[in-house]
């Protein structure tokens, strides 16, 4: 990891770097931790002070930025393209307190009614089929003051797209081009920010967005629709890709492998599991009117910088592939969630470890250079079966543990006990 030193931006000066705009997409698990890891993260890069967090469309918090249109200092930041800016840690702070006085205010009568516009035909989310309604969307947009061009692949850029592979719970990372509350709107959008060189009156030095990446070098490019778990055909589709069609491209249409993808999201509402809570099919496959007529909370229009990122990340450490559980064993996303809360990373410490009857050992500091490497120290006092230490450790971090239970130590033999898993990985 880059010092923190590595990155230093006087904001004052005249602007010599670009505002860069991000859309993230999170999975939507453990949707309470989304915004607390994410914040971690990039302290422990040392770019939290230079994050900022814009209004979604149909923004579910609106008094955070009714509060952010009263402070703005500068004229320039009111004309940014997404909406006025405020720091993730308000942001965060903001929604939580909202949390706290929707809890507080709840009703005692629990019981969900589903929306009039769809009374007919759907049900209330149950335990069974459903989750209940999520009141947190799966995306957040953010800008950071920084020269980003992913093909020069500045210390600035990569540290940004370092700290987001980080996250555990981010999905996709993508440039945002445009966003708005329907479908045109957004089309419009793209041609007000990603067309000039000078996006709504912002000072800037770059060339377009549209000359950078559509014109120049003629890059073969994709254009990928997503609707959320709602199906359409090849022709709504292309329905959807005329409103773009506006975007001069160069290179060819490549399906595989091109050398820059494009993505366009209709953001719909979601239950807390994840799966469209007005669902555009019925189960016999048959379009539900009353639903197809609502609105989407959102459109976004992008280039995909980073996707995948959770394609093995937690899988490869399941629980289920590991030669040595206990009763107590900690799930594995919950494990690396935890680590990047804790900012466990590599640094400058005088130990290094050295396995004994399975027991993880400290060698104090006296011991030769060459087997002195770097880590964090992690202590875990409760250490069961090792899954907390195990993603501390593949993070860089040197590890110890001890338990109450000898037996669990000790494990149930040679190819059964904590050092097996560490081996294991």
């Amino acid at each position: 990891m880059l010092d923190k030193e590595s990155i230093e931006i006087d904001v004052n000066e005249e602007r010599s770097y670009e505002m860069n705009f991000f859309l993230l997409q999170f999975a939507h698990r453990h949707m309470d931790f989304q915004l607390a890891e994410l914040q971690s993260i990039l302290d422990m890069y040392n770019l939290l002070h230079l994050c900022e967090i814009h209004p979604l469309p149909n923004e579910q918090h609106p008094h955070l930025w009714e509060r952010a249109n009263s402070q703005q200092q500068s004229e320039e930041k009111a004309k940014y393209p997404f909406g006025p800016g405020i720091s993730l840690t308000s942001y965060s702070k903001g929604v939580d307190e909202q949390k706290l006085k929707e809890f507080t205010m709840a009703p005692p009568n629990n019981d969900q009614k589903s929306s009039p516009v769809a009374q007919d035909v759907i049900k209330p989310p149950t335990k069974n089929r459903k989750g209940s309604i999520s009141s947190t969307r799966s995306f957040l947009i953010l800008s950071f003051p920084i020269n980003f061009d992913n093909n020069k692949e500045t210390d600035q850029g990569k540290l940004v797209l370092k700290a987001f592979t980080r996250c555990v719970l981010v999905r996709s990372v993508i440039e945002l081009w445009g966003s708005a509350k329907d479908m045109r709107g957004c089309a419009n959008g793209v041609k007000q920010y990603a067309m000039t060189s000078e996006p709504n009156g912002m000072k800037s030095k770059r060339s377009s967005l549209v000359q950078k990446y559509c014109i120049e070098g003629e890059k073969s490019w994709k254009l990928t629709i997503h609707t959320f778990g709602s199906k359409y055909s090849r022709e709504e589709q292309s329905t959807m890709r005329s409103e773009f069609s506006f975007l001069p491209f160069t290179g060819a249409v490549k399906m595989v492998d091109p050398d820059d993808e494009y993505i366009l999201i209709r953001e719909i509402e979601l239950d807390s599991l994840g799966s469209p809570l007005y669902p555009r099919h019925s189960h016999k496959k048959e379009v539900i009117p009353a639903n197809d007529a609502r609105p989407p909370l959102a459109v976004y229009f992008g280039r995909i910088l980073l996707s995948g990122l959770r394609e093995g990340k937690v899988d490869k450490f399941s629980l289920k592939k590991r030669k040595y559980l206990g009763p107590t064993s900690m799930d594995t996303e919950l494990s690396m969630i935890m680590t990047n809360l804790g900012q466990v990373s590599k640094c400058k410490f005088p130990y290094t470890i050295q396995n004994s009857y399975s027991f993880m050992m400290l060698i104090p500091k006296g011991t030769p250079q060459s087997q002195v490497k770097k880590g964090s120290f992690c202590f875990d006092p409760f250490v069961g079966t090792g899954s907390i230490l195990l993603t501390c450790a593949l993070q860089g971090a040197y590890c110890f543990g001890t338990d109450i239970d000898i037996r669990v130590l000790r494990g149930k033999g040679s190819d059964q006990n904590i050092y097996a898993n560490f081996k294991q990985v």
